[in-house]
């Protein structure tokens, strides 16, 4: 599960489906925190409107790097640092950013670009390209839709493959708008996109890569040993499967873009994907389904 501040005053907390962040309805039922442990630590920015207290998210993903700055890659593919004040664009930014990370081992950053370059950034704010490129690796099956994961001190890649031929119709009465507004050095920026449609490509399957020191390239990787990635919206990570019950091994936790509240399950040694159902949840999703919650 996850958890965050209510941002209606109320002071507490609440619960989130730990892949979409969609609040998750308790009961009011008393929680044990002692019988909690911390896994990753995530972070979004939310600019909430006075009048119809409606959230913008203007960043992709944020983090907290060793130093205590804050850094974000924008929905725009710039990367930005909060100077305390405004947001600041970084200097020499010479391609469009998709992910970045802090490296829990060594507290080293890392951002990766839309071509699948990792590239290091310093404590001064330069940024430096690490490492070969994947982009020779990639397949017309791919959507390009890369992150970063950090497993058993090493950076992976995932790649999210789509099949744009299959497509699925967003749940629910609500489809999902696409705000972002930063304030940085350059003045208020804005990019509003209209109503999205309401059906999106269907996740048929991921790639993972990760370098070969030997070769000094990115080989596919096809088995995660003994632990699974799980990729939610705001923070990917990778967790030792026997640490919590039911984790599959060798596999990666996700949900569609258009079934946020829809944990599915990719398993890396026979490429199958298998679906939660809320009334008769499988062991292998027991993790994310708490006993308080049924």
């Amino acid at each position: 599960m996850k958890c965050d501040s209510d941002l209606l005053g109320y002071r507490r907390l609440r619960l989130l489906n730990p892949l979409s962040r969609l609040p998750m309805s308790h009961l009011g039922l008393t929680i044990d925190l002692l019988n909690v442990s911390d896994i990753q630590d995530a972070y979004v920015v939310q600019i909430q409107r006075k009048k119809k207290k409606e959230q913008l998210f203007g960043f992709k993903r944020l983090v907290v790097t060793a130093n205590g700055r804050l850094l974000g890659v924008g929905c725009d593919g710039k990367i930005r640092y909060w100077n305390g004040d405004v947001w600041t664009k970084m200097k020499e930014q010479v391609a469009r950013f998709c992910d970045i990370i802090v490296e829990r081992e060594r507290g080293l950053t890392y951002t990766l670009d839309s071509h699948g370059n990792v590239w290091w950034v310093s404590s001064s704010l330069g940024i430096f390209r690490y490492g070969p490129s994947l982009d020779e690796y990639a397949t017309k099956e791919s959507c390009r839709d890369l992150v970063l994961v950090e497993c058993g001190g090493e950076l992976y890649v995932v790649d999210r493959v789509v099949d744009d031929s299959l497509w699925i119709r967003k749940s629910g009465n609500w489809c999902r708008y696409r705000f972002t507004m930063i304030h940085d050095d350059d003045g208020d920026e804005r990019w509003v996109t209209p109503e999205i449609s309401r059906f999106y490509p269907k996740t048929v399957g991921f790639k993972v890569y990760k370098v070969d020191e030997e070769v000094g390239k990115w080989v596919q990787v096809m088995s995660l040993g003994d632990h699974a990635f799980v990729m939610a919206s705001d923070a990917c990570f990778s967790v030792f499967a026997d640490e919590f019950y039911g984790c599959l091994k060798n596999a990666i936790y996700f949900s569609d873009e258009a079934e946020p509240e829809t944990t599915k399950v990719f398993k890396l040694d026979d490429g199958s994907i298998t679906t939660m159902t809320t009334r008769y949840p499988r062991r292998c999703f027991a993790m994310f389904a708490p006993f308080f919650l049924h």
